[in-house]
């Protein structure tokens, strides 16, 4: 599995020729914004500059920076993200740093489509280095997935989040959207499944094939793919979305049951907070199907995507738990306890194998 990996991002990375001309570290950024950046910024003068890297689990293929400056303005934000020929957890992996140019198009894309302030302000993409330079999106927010960590749930980001996947999978209902070429949308395409389905392959090999060749099949929108909860932010009822590099043309309900299994699998080792997300995950139906009703969907394609949603679920629970092998022996994520383990994996091979039809019949079925 390891080497097919490797082959899969060996696909993006094609011209590997391409790279930074400098690779950006805390120590070197305070002179690349003076020297390229500040004339960009609308804060005046810069007279200090503290940087700090963002943790590797928020950020792992990417390097990101969070940059604090005194400015003639006041003191200010910024986020500073560079793409480089290789993932940052495993610099083995190649990865063609141009995806950073292709988020750039997609935040440019989403700004229409959605309302201002939903995606990052990019106030400067410098195409030698590969680097964006991005506005404060988390302000007084936080990270979803840090919430739900500690235990809070609030029903009304389901509505909103709905809302926003539906608004976007609606606007782009048979609509051809060109961010990147036809060849490329394709590797990225095939990449989401191959390295996405990876993990629920190990327990499930059968039943993934057969979602994956039935989704392939079906009329396709803008989807972002890693609609993860550690892609979030949310503040209030505000929900806030970056992390667009693996955006393409694809099916629907990729997107729902990717958010959906990341809710699922809080709720399914995490009981103090379960019935909040059974309620989190049907509002999110709820507001999903409101909206792509509204755009043109018929029932039958949004039963469609219920019933594969409703899979991809279980197949995303099974990725994010999937580990390698160890010294002969299969290894798990550290963050779910063994009592759990075989609980959840039993919870998502069912949604796997279709027994139901709604993510909202699943949750409230499975979860007890």
């Amino acid at each position: 599995m390891k080497q097919k990996m490797k082959k899969e991002f060996k696909i993006l990375g094609k011209d590997i020729k391409r790279k930074p001309k400098i690779e950006l570290s805390k120590r070197n950024i305070p002179q690349y914004i003076r020297e390229k950046v500040q004339p960009h910024l609308p804060f005046g003068r810069i007279k200090n500059i503290l940087v700090e890297e963002v943790a590797t689990g928020f950020c792992n293929v990417n390097f990101v920076f969070e940059v604090n400056l005194d400015t003639a303005k006041g003191k200010k934000t910024i986020f500073i993200k560079q793409a480089r020929p290789y993932v940052k957890i495993n610099p083995e992996m190649s990865f063609d740093p141009k995806r950073s140019y292709y988020e750039y198009k997609t935040i440019q894309l989403l700004d229409k489509i959605w309302r201002k302030g939903v995606v990052p302000k990019v106030y400067y993409y410098d195409k030698e280095d590969f680097v964006m330079i991005m506005g404060d999106l988390k302000q007084k927010g936080e990270v979803l997935a840090v919430e739900l960590k500690k235990g809070i749930v609030r029903p009304e980001v389901g509505r909103r989040f709905g809302e926003l996947v539906g608004i976007l999978h609606g606007k782009t209902f048979r609509k051809k959207i060109i961010i990147r070429n036809k060849r490329e949308d394709k590797d990225m395409f095939e990449f989401n499944y191959a390295f996405r389905t990876a993990g629920a392959m190990k327990f499930a090999e059968a039943e993934v094939r057969k979602i994956v060749a039935e989704s392939k099949k079906v009329k396709r929108v803008f989807i972002i793919s890693d609609l993860a909860s550690k892609n979030t932010f949310v503040e209030g009822s505000e929900v806030r979305l970056y992390d667009f590099e693996g955006a393409h043309m694809g099916d629907p309900a990729w997107d729902v049951g990717f958010v959906l299994g990341h809710f699922m699998l809080e709720a399914a080792h995490r009981p103090e907070i379960k019935e909040k997300v059974k309620k989190l995950i049907t509002d999110f139906m709820k507001s999903y199907k409101k909206k792509i009703k509204k755009y043109g969907f018929s029932q039958k394609e949004i039963r469609g995507i219920e019933q594969r949603a409703t899979k991809f679920m279980g197949a995303t629970m099974l990725h994010r738990i999937a580990g390698g092998v160890k010294k002969g022996k299969k290894v798990y994520k550290a963050y779910i306890s063994k009592e759990k383990l075989s609980e959840i994996k039993n919870i998502a091979v069912t949604l796997l194998r279709g027994i139901y039809s709604k993510p909202e019949e699943a949750i409230l079925t499975l979860i007890k």
